[in-house]
C-alpha cells in the first residue's frame, strides 16, 4: 500500500477520542481557491487509502503527460532525502529541456527564483538537501545549473487558512495541525534534536502565524499540550507522534486528519491552476511534488492534457 508522507514545508527564517463539546463534523470539502474554477481543477479528488493503493506505481516514479507543445513532467517524490527521487529528478533534467521547475511546500506568489529561497540552497546543497531543502530544493538547485528557472506551487496561506475556519474549525485548531503536519520533517531532518522541542514549536508558530493572518493567538507549546491532548485524545510525544497524524483522511480518527482533508484539498486545486497557467508558457514543466499529490491530481491533468504519455518507475537503488 502507499504510504501517505507529511509535505515538506519551508519557513526560512531559521485514535480520535469523542470529547465532551461539539467537533465539526468531516468536511464535505465545498472549499475554493483563488481564481475562476477551471474543469481541469474541479477533476481534482480528495485524498484516501483507497486511492493511494491504485495508484499505478510507489513513488518515486515519472509520470508524463503531453498535448501539443506542452509537456507535464510529474516526479512523484518520495519526500526526504531519497536516493531514488534524487536520481529519477536527474534523468528528467538531462532528457528534457526543461524551463520551470514547481516545488512543493514553498508559495507561488514569491514568484520565479525567489530570493528567499535561492539564498538557502547552497546551504542545503552541502548536506546533500538532507538537512533542509528535500528533493524540491534539489530539483530547483539542479533545475537552475541547466538554465530552469523554479517557482513554488502553494496558494496564499491565508486562502488556506479561511477554507479551514469556514469548515467550523478554530485558528487554534489550525495552528495545531501546522505543528503537527511539521513534526515529520523536523525529526526527519534532525531540527527537533538540534534546535530543540520549544525553539522549533515557536518558530514554525510565529512563521505560520504570520502567513495566515492570525497573528495574536498567543498560541503557546503549554496550550498546544493541552489543545493536543483534547482534540487527538493522548498526550503530546514529539518523538513517537504517529506520521498519519497529519494525513489528508476527512474520516479519519484523527481531529488533525480532518483538517489536513480541507487543506489538501485547497492545495491540489490550486496546484493543478497553477500547472495549467505554466504550461501555456513553458513546453516542459518539470513538477516535483509528493506521491499522494499524483493520485489526487491525476484526473486533472486528464482533463487539461488527456492520458499519461509515460509511466517510470525511478531505478532501483
Amino acid at each position: 500500500m502507499g504510504r501517505w508522507r507529511p509535505r515538506p514545508l519551508f519557513l526560512l527564517s531559521g485514535v480520535l477520542v469523542a470529547c465532551a463539546h461539539h467537533e465539526p463534523s468531516p468536511p464535505r470539502l465545498a472549499v475554493s481557491t483563488q481564481g475562476t474554477s477551471t474543469r481541469a481543477e474541479d477533476a481534482v479528488l480528495p485524498y484516501s487509502y483507497e486511492l493511494e493503493q491504485a495508484q499505478p506505481l510507489q513513488p518515486p516514479f515519472l509520470a508524463r503527460f503531453e498535448r501539443g507543445p506542452a509537456h507535464l513532467l510529474f516526479v512523484a517524490a518520495e519526500h526526504g532525502c531519497d536516493p531514488r527521487t534524487f536520481r529519477l529528478i536527474d534523468d528528467v533534467l538531462a532528457a528534457h529541456h526543461v524551463g520551470v521547475v514547481v516545488v512543493e511546500g514553498y508559495p507561488a506568489a514569491k514568484g520565479v527564483n525567489p530570493q528567499g529561497y535561492s539564498r538557502h540552497l547552497q546551504e542545503w546543497a552541502a548536506s546533500g538537501f538532507c538537512r533542509g531543502g528535500g528533493e524540491g530544493a534539489y530539483a530547483a538547485s539542479h533545475g537552475r545549473e541547466r538554465g530552469a528557472s523554479f517557482v513554488g506551487g502553494e496558494p496564499d496561506e491565508k486562502v488556506v487558512a479561511q477554507a479551514v475556519l469556514e469548515q467550523g474549525f478554530t485558528a487554534e485548531d489550525l495552528l495545531g495541525f501546522y505543528f503537527v503536519r511539521q513534526l515529520p520533517q523536523l525529526r526527519r531532518e534532525g531540527a527537533l534534536e538540534s534546535n530543540g522541542l520549544d525553539a522549533s514549536f515557536h518558530t514554525l508558530i510565529e512563521a505560520m502565524e504570520q502567513r495566515a493572518g492570525l497573528e495574536g493567538t498567543a498560541f503557546s507549546l503549554d496550550r498546544f499540550r493541552d489543545w493536543y491532548q483534547r482534540k487527538q485524545g493522548k498526550p503530546f510525544d514529539a518523538a513517537t507522534l504517529d506520521d498519519e497524524e497529519p494525513a489528508p483522511i476527512g474520516s479519519g480518527r484523527y481531529f488533525t486528519q480532518r483538517i489536513s482533508s480541507v487543506v489538501g484539498i485547497v492545495r491540489d486545486r490550486f496546484i493543478v491552476q497553477r500547472i495549467s497557467a505554466l504550461l501555456a508558457s513553458d513546453k516542459d514543466l518539470l513538477v516535483v511534488y509528493g506521491g499522494s499529490h499524483f493520485v489526487t491530481q491525476r484526473p486533472a491533468f486528464e482533463v487539461l492534457l488527456g492520458k499519461a504519455v509515460e509511466l517510470r518507475p525511478a531505478d532501483p537503488p
